[in-house]
């Protein structure tokens, strides 16, 4: 579905992207997460075909990035942060339908309308809609035509709680009848609710490519164990690693399967046992302060 290879950007003696590769599969999701200036938008740029890679290659459909036709861009949505491409004096349901009507199977605009709260709008110029709803109608035209893949460039960016919701049970719903999308994001939380695949980038280097869970294990970060104790010391071998606040303990442990096993077997009378494990947000903290590449992570395909 989508091939990078080795992607360059270069602006000047800045390096936006340094050497990125990688496949996305039909029906992935994948999160682009990084710090401002990491490279995502460009990374998206370049996939979309807006952009000239400084070096590398790109591929989408398998057709170079470069060489993309309106044949296959019918098959392809897109949500960049300064590419809208709104008619003001349209109305909201207008937009859709003009959009709508350059596809041969567009999804009605009630049911995206309706998807992402914008019905009671739909005779609303766009010019007098709010900055989230003229989010939410972006999105609205980059998929009314069904594309097969969506790039979404930070969708949710100033949208409240109940938008942000609404969208993401969308997308979710979009991508469980197969659709393959790829969206850059600073939120935590989106990352996790949406992406199958997380692409971790910094200073232009792909540091991590791979699914969540695996980002949280590689990032070597411990799980917290907590527990009340009554009578009986701690084993010296959990004890060493053990902070008391009053009758409970919290014990770091990179191996909770073995010092749970070991808390069971001691033989200690204890009390409302929790595991906590390290989140998405801690993982990409540990990894972007401390650069460390785990692309080694990288799903084969």
């Amino acid at each position: 579905m989508v091939e990078a290879a080795s992607l360059e950007k270069r602006y000047g003696s800045v390096h936006a992207l340094r050497g990125v590769s990688f496949r996305l599969e039909p029906g992935e999701r994948a999160v682009v997460l990084g710090p401002n200036g990491s490279g995502k938008t460009t990374t998206l740029e370049i996939l979309g075909g807006f952009l000239q890679p400084s070096s590398g290659r790109a591929w989408v459909f398998g057709v170079e990035s470069t060489r993309l036709s309106p044949r296959e861009r019918r098959y392809m949505g897109f949500v960049f942060q300064d590419k809208p491409g709104l008619y003001p004096e349209l109305s909201v349901r207008e937009t859709l339908e003009l959009f709508g009507g350059y596809y041969p199977s567009p999804i009605p605009p009630v049911q995206l309308l309706e998807g992402l709260g914008l019905a009671e709008r739909q005779n609303r110029r766009v010019r007098h809609l709010s900055g989230g709803e003229r989010r939410r109608l972006e999105l609205a035209v980059a998929l009314v035509g069904r594309p097969r893949l969506v790039f979404l460039d930070e969708p949710t960016t100033g949208l409240d709680p109940e938008a942000r919701q609404r969208i993401w049970g969308l997308l979710a719903g979009l991508a469980q009848n197969g659709m393959t999308f790829i969206l850059t994001t600073h939120s935590l939380e989106e990352a996790e609710r949406l992406g199958q695949r997380v692409l971790l980038l910094k200073d232009g280097e792909l540091l991590f490519d791979g699914p969540p869970q695996t980002m949280i294990a590689r990032s070597g970060l411990p799980h917290r164990i907590s527990f009340r104790k009554f009578g009986e010391h701690l084993p010296p071998s959990l004890a060493s690693r053990a902070v008391a606040d009053g009758e409970r303990f919290t014990l770091n442990s990179l191996r909770p399967e073995e010092d749970l096993l070991a808390l069971r077997e001691s033989g200690l009378d204890l009390a409302d046992l929790q595991v906590r494990s390290p989140t998405l947000e801690e993982a990409y903290l540990a990894l972007v302060r401390g650069g460390v590449r785990v692309q080694d992570a990288t799903p084969a395909g």
